[in-house]
Order: C-alpha cells, then sequence, then structure tokens
C-alpha cells in the first residue's frame, strides 16, 4: 500500500508550492506530479482495484462486435457507447487493454490537471482535494466515470465561457462515457436560473429526508429500474457523512462571508450552485451507494470552488491566518485521503 501513502502525503507536501508567485516553481513540479498520477492508474496491474478485471472482459467483448452495433447499441452489456467505440479503436489500432487503460489515464489526468492549473488560484490545494476524495475511487476503480466527470468540468468551462455549442458537445461525450453526466441536463439549467445563495444553502435541509428515509422506492415507482441495476439495489451500504460535513463548512463560509467572492476569471456563483446541489444529493441518497456518483459528479466542483476562496480570503484575514487555515484543510485532506486507503476499495499496488 505505500503507494497510495506516498501520494498523499507528496500532494500535501507539495501545496507549499501554491505560495509561490513564480509560475516554474509551480508548473514543473506540478508537471512532473501529474505524470505520476496518471501513470500509478495507467501502469497498475490488473486487479489491484474492484473493476479493471471486468474492464478486461469489456475490452475483449467490444472487440468482437462491429462499429455498426456498438454505435446502435446492439450489445448486451450495459456500458455506454463512447466508451465501447475507444475500447474498440484501440484494439483496431492493436493495442491491448494496457494501452486502454494508459489512453483513459492520461485522458482523464489531463483533463483534471490541466482544469485545475487553469481555474484553480492554488492548483496544489485543488490536487490534494481531489486526489483525497475521488482519486482511488474513481482514477483506479470506475475509469469510466472517472473520465466522463474529467469531461463535464471542461463542459461547464465552456459554457461559463459562453461557448454553449462547446459546452453541449463535451457533456454529450461525457454523457457517451458515463450517463451519470445526465444529470447536467437539469442542474446546468436549474444553476444558471436560480441563483440565490440563500436558497442553496437551505437545500440540505431537504436532503436529511435521505438519512431517515430511503428514496428509493418512489424512484422506482416513478422511472422504474433497469434490470442491470439489481445487484445495486440488493447491495446494502451507502454513502458517507464526509462529503455533507465538509460541503456545509464550504457553504457556510460562502453565504456568510462579509462581502462578495469575487473574481473576473472565475464565477463563484455558478461553482457555488452546483457543489451545493452535489451537497444535497450526498444527503438525499444517503443510503443508496449507487446514487452516490451523482452527488460526487456535482460535489468535484468544490476541488476549484474551495481554493478560489482562500485567494478572496486573503483580502480580509490577512496571510497568516489564511496560511492557518490553509494548513488545517490541507491536514484534513491528507487524513481523509490516508483514510481511503482500505482493501475493500483498493488492494496493495505490489502483492
Amino acid at each position: 500500500m505505500w503507494v497510495y501513502y506516498a501520494v498523499f502525503i507528496c500532494a500535501f507536501l507539495l501545496a507549499a508550492f501554491d505560495g509561490s508567485r513564480n509560475i516554474y516553481l509551480k508548473i514543473f513540479p506540478f508537471l512532473a506530479f501529474s505524470l505520476v498520477l496518471i501513470a500509478i492508474p495507467g501502469f497498475r496491474p490488473i486487479g489491484v482495484d474492484n473493476d479493471s478485471i471486468a474492464y478486461v472482459d469489456i475490452f475483449e467483448t467490444a472487440n468482437t462486435l462491429s462499429f455498426w452495433q456498438i454505435i446502435s447499441g446492439d450489445y448486451w452489456q450495459n456500458i455506454e457507447r463512447g466508451y465501447m467505440f475507444l475500447n474498440k479503436v484501440v484494439g483496431i489500432v492493436g493495442g491491448d487493454e494496457r494501452v486502454l487503460f494508459i489512453i483513459v489515464a492520461a485522458l482523464t489526468g489531463m483533463l483534471n490537471y490541466g482544469f485545475f492549473f487553469k481555474v484553480s488560484r492554488y492548483p496544489f490545494i485543488s490536487l490534494l482535494f481531489y486526489l483525497s476524495f475521488f482519486f482511488l475511487y474513481r482514477d483506479l476503480t470506475q475509469i469510466r466515470y472517472a473520465l466522463s466527470c474529467a469531461i463535464v468540468f471542461w463542459s461547464v468551462y465552456s459554457f461559463l465561457q459562453k461557448r454553449a455549442i462547446t459546452g453541449l458537445l463535451l457533456l454529450l461525450l461525457a454523457i457517451s462515457f458515463h450517463t451519470t453526466a445526465i444529470i447536467m441536463l437539469v442542474v446546468l439549467p436549474f444553476c444558471a436560473l436560480v441563483r440565490n445563495r440563500y436558497l442553496y444553502l437551505s437545500f440540505p435541509i431537504l436532503g436529511l429526508v435521505g438519512l431517515v428515509y430511503s428514496p428509493l422506492n418512489l424512484l422506482i415507482g416513478l422511472f422504474g429500474a433497469p434490470e442491470h441495476m439489481s445487484i445495486y439495489m440488493e447491495s446494502e451500504g451507502g454513502g458517507g457523512f464526509m462529503v455533507g460535513a465538509i460541503g456545509l463548512v464550504v457553504m457556510f463560509i460562502y453565504t456568510f462571508y462579509p462581502g462578495d467572492f469575487e473574481d473576473r476569471d472565475f464565477n463563484f456563483g455558478f461553482y457555488y450552485r452546483l457543489f451545493a446541489i452535489g451537497v444535497t444529493l450526498s444527503l438525499f441518497f444517503f443510503q443508496i451507494s449507487i446514487f452516490q456518483r451523482f452527488s460526487y459528479l456535482l460535489f468535484q466542483f468544490g476541488v476549484v470552488l474551495l481554493p478560489n476562496m482562500f485567494f478572496n480570503l486573503e483580502k480580509k484575514l490577512g496571510p497568516y491566518l489564511l496560511l492557518l487555515i490553509h494548513l488545517l484543510f490541507c491536514i484534513f485532506f491528507l487524513y481523509y485521503g490516508i483514510r481511503m486507503i482500505h482493501p475493500d476499495l483498493i488492494r496493495p499496488y505490489v502483492e
């Protein structure tokens, strides 16, 4: 397990580079560490995670199908067509499942880490935040979900840059890799139209219903349940409290901060609203583990929201108090990331 501990400890130590004003002192360690983070899932042995063996089977199946069968959905697996298409292309050019894993890891990493460096004022904190909550769960395990979520980052960015067609095309591409992204077709217009920050702060109160009553039966009654979902319906367990807890802390800071968070290059309001809905869904779907994917897709926007809030807070709190807050959050992310290293999620990298 030493590889995982090394990842989180290095990410924690590298957060010190966020204090540098020299762009080169940031970009080179950030790039080098990003390459390492891409290599770990790309070159991981088959079977160290919960899903890679299944992905090998999917790769073999995809390469028994024609392109038309994939495009038309004429296959029995419930795997999105974009991911099946990628498997087919890799097989056609002579690649194997290892090449596929490297390509998916590279695409996911470049999209994620490039987004952090471009959008976040403190990219190393964004990286540490992301690794703690998402790296083992997504990048090393649910790889097509991870790639889909990475594409969603840039879809939202494109919409906020007034490039609606690009944003829509990227969103459709994300959906083609994992259908979880389809929720953005509802969430994005909602966040654009409903903007009251206090209203969003009240949403988690409604989400608390999910702690005492599972909405699963209601959802099945309204929308039905595909046959392949039965395995998830029968499984026990749900989400944890940490997403809701850290999310509420960030939401309270944002809502009751004396003044507005402002940055001409970052739309605080929109990212906050996406994040708040993610926190709400984490509570509402607390008892349904499979639906936590929706909450994590939206919660991921906190990865850039929180560091940019820190940057604005420096004007009010001063550099030393902000440094203390900065350090406390980094310690928490390190602690939470290490707690995620568990045999039920990830097995030893070298056995």
